[in-house]
């Protein structure tokens, strides 16, 4: 096996280079699905319960993430196991990445519906998209591991 650098491994080609492009592909399709989970609460709750679309973003990202990481775990990164210490604490690490996207998503949505006038569920999907890139690099590296990383073995 040949041996990568920190910089090498945290490349954008790296990252997307022939072993990891397989589950990057299929990190985008689980992500899509999300997008529809996470559009369509925010959606139903805006135009039906009439929340705040902030509120209903919440509720949408909630529910999006969970589902998100069910698929991730055991078919984009093939993490099998079902042992609750190992499925809590993966959970647990993937919300703490998908923190920092929803910070993102949440600004976003809040600043281009405020203050650009845009669409609330345009100006949602624009935030998601801003914290893709962060949540593959994170729950593929620190989530779900990557085995090698820390030995510097790809």
């Amino acid at each position: 096996m040949e041996k990568f650098n920190r910089k090498q491994i945290f490349s954008l080609n790296n990252i997307l280079s022939k072993p990891i492009s397989a589950q990057f592909i299929k990190f985008c399709i689980v992500g899509s699905s999300g997008i529809l989970v996470d559009l369509g609460v925010l959606w139903f709750l805006v135009e039906y319960v009439h929340l705040w679309y902030i509120y209903g973003s919440c509720a949408g990202i909630i529910c999006s993430v969970t589902s998100n990481f069910i698929l991730n775990k055991f078919w984009t990164f093939g993490r099998k196991s079902l042992l609750f210490k190992q499925v809590f604490f993966e959970y647990i690490k993937y919300w703490s990445v998908s923190l920092v996207s929803i910070f993102i998503q949440l600004g976003m949505l809040f600043t281009l519906v405020e203050f650009a006038h845009i669409w609330y569920i345009l100006a949602a999907l624009i935030g998601i998209g801003c914290g893709f890139l962060i949540n593959f690099v994170g729950n593929k590296f620190w989530t779900f591991g990557f085995k090698g990383f820390i030995s510097g073995k790809y």
